[in-house]
C-alpha cells in the first residue's frame, strides 16, 4: 500500500511539474550568431490566437506556409561603421530587416538595433541606406519589446520615439505606444512542433509622420494592432508571432519557426477550382507580386487603410502582376480579388 501511496505521489508531482508555467529571462533571447527560419501563413479568423488561458493549448498545427524568411543576430561591428558610431554604448546586437518605402523616399539594407541587459530587450534603433548612404536613426526613447524576467501575468507599458532630417527636404518621425500583457501559459503546436510556452500580448498604437519640404506634403499614417507572440525557454526566438491588424480586415499574418519548405508553383495551381491569390513578398517595399489562379478573368483592387483606391487592373485568370510600391506610404493595404461570383480579400504591409 505505501508503495503504491508512493507512486501516485510521484505521478502528481510530476504531472504539476510537466504543465507548470516557466519564466522568460534574457538567457532565452537570442545572441549574436543565432540564426532561425521561419515560415509565413496566414489565418482569417482572429479568435483562434486572441484566446488564452493558464495551461493553455493553442493548435496551430494546421497552418500552411506560402512563403519563408530568414531571421538573425549580429554584432553591430559587423554593420556599417556610421552605424557603429552612432550605437556606441547604446545597442550590443543587430538584425536585418527588409527595405522601406515611403512615397519617393526608398531605404535599402536595413537593420533594426537592439540593447539586451538582464532585465530589457528593447529596440533602440534603424539602419538603412537611402541613395546609397547609410543613415542611422538613434531612439529618442527606446521600444522596450520585453521585461525579465517574465511570468504569466506580467504587464508593462512604454513609448517610443524618433525623429529624422530628410538632408533639409523634410522629415519622417514615429511615435509608438505599446501595452505588454503576459496573458497565457500552455502548450503552443505548430506544424515543426509542441512547445511549453509563456504568451505575450502586445498591444500598439503607432503614427508615423512624413514631411516634405519642397512640395509642402505632410501625412500621418497611423496603425492600431495587436501582436501575440510565443516564447519557450531556450530557443532564442519566438516560437511564433501572429499580427491583428485593427480595424480587423481580412488575415491574421502569422509567421512560425519551421524546417526548409517546398512551395506549390502556378502550374499546381491551376487545378484549384476556388479562386486564390497569393502575395509575396508580405511584407513587401518596393515591388510586390501578385499570382491570381482563378477559373474566369477578373479584376484586382488595392485600398489604403482610408479606404482610398491606389491600383486597379482587370487580369487573366491564372496571371502574375508585378506592382512597383516604393513610392506607396508605408502601411496596411487591402488587396481585393473580384470574379463575377466571388471577392476574395487579402492583407498587404507596405514598410
Amino acid at each position: 500500500m505505501k508503495n503504491i501511496i508512493i507512486i501516485i505521489m510521484l505521478s502528481a508531482i510530476f504531472s504539476f511539474n510537466s504543465i507548470a508555467q516557466i519564466t522568460i529571462t534574457s538567457a532565452d533571447i537570442g545572441s549574436t550568431g543565432d540564426t532561425m527560419r521561419y515560415s509565413n501563413s496566414s489565418i482569417l479568423n482572429p479568435s483562434n490566437v486572441e484566446a488564452t488561458d493558464t495551461n493553455f493549448t493553442w493548435d496551430f498545427s494546421q497552418l500552411v506556409p506560402n512563403s519563408q524568411s530568414f531571421n538573425e543576430y549580429q554584432s553591430v561591428s559587423s554593420t556599417s561603421i556610421i552605424y557603429s558610431v552612432a550605437f556606441i554604448g547604446k545597442a550590443n546586437q543587430a538584425s536585418p530587416r527588409g527595405d522601406m518605402g515611403m512615397m519617393n523616399i526608398t531605404i535599402n539594407n536595413g537593420f533594426n538595433f537592439y540593447s539586451k541587459s538582464s532585465s530589457q530587450y528593447k529596440l533602440v534603433g534603424y539602419g538603412g541606406e537611402m541613395s546609397g548612404t547609410p543613415v542611422p536613426v538613434v531612439f529618442n526613447n527606446p521600444d522596450i519589446i520585453y521585461r525579465f524576467p517574465m511570468v504569466y501575468g506580467n504587464i508593462d507599458s512604454c513609448d517610443s520615439d524618433w525623429s529624422v532630417g530628410l538632408s533639409g527636404t523634410g522629415y519622417i518621425e514615429e511615435d509608438l505606444h505599446r501595452v505588454n500583457t503576459v496573458d497565457g501559459w500552455g502548450t503552443l503546436i505548430t506544424p515543426m512542433g509542441s512547445y511549453t510556452c509563456l504568451r505575450l500580448k502586445s498591444e500598439v498604437l503607432q503614427d508615423d509622420s512624413i514631411y516634405i519640404a519642397a512640395s509642402g506634403m505632410a501625412m500621418r499614417i497611423p496603425q492600431r494592432f495587436t501582436e501575440y507572440i510565443w516564447l519557450a525557454k531556450g530557443m532564442d526566438f519566438p516560437i511564433m508571432k501572429a499580427i491583428v491588424p485593427e480595424p480587423f480586415i481580412g488575415q491574421v499574418d502569422i509567421i512560425y519557426m519551421d524546417t526548409i519548405r517546398q512551395f506549390v508553383g502556378l502550374n499546381e495551381l491551376a487545378y484549384n477550382t476556388e479562386a486564390v491569390i497569393n502575395i509575396w513578398p508580405n511584407p513587401a517595399n518596393n515591388q510586390v507580386k501578385i499570382s491570381v489562379n482563378a477559373q474566369e478573368d477578373s479584376q484586382i483592387s488595392i485600398i489604403d487603410s482610408h479606404g482610398k483606391l491606389v491600383y486597379s487592373a482587370n487580369v487573366k485568370a491564372i496571371s502574375t502582376q508585378h506592382i512597383q510600391t516604393g513610392n506607396w506610404a508605408k502601411g496596411i493595404y487591402f488587396i481585393r480579388l473580384s470574379t463575377e461570383n466571388k471577392t476574395i480579400s487579402k492583407k498587404l504591409i507596405i514598410q
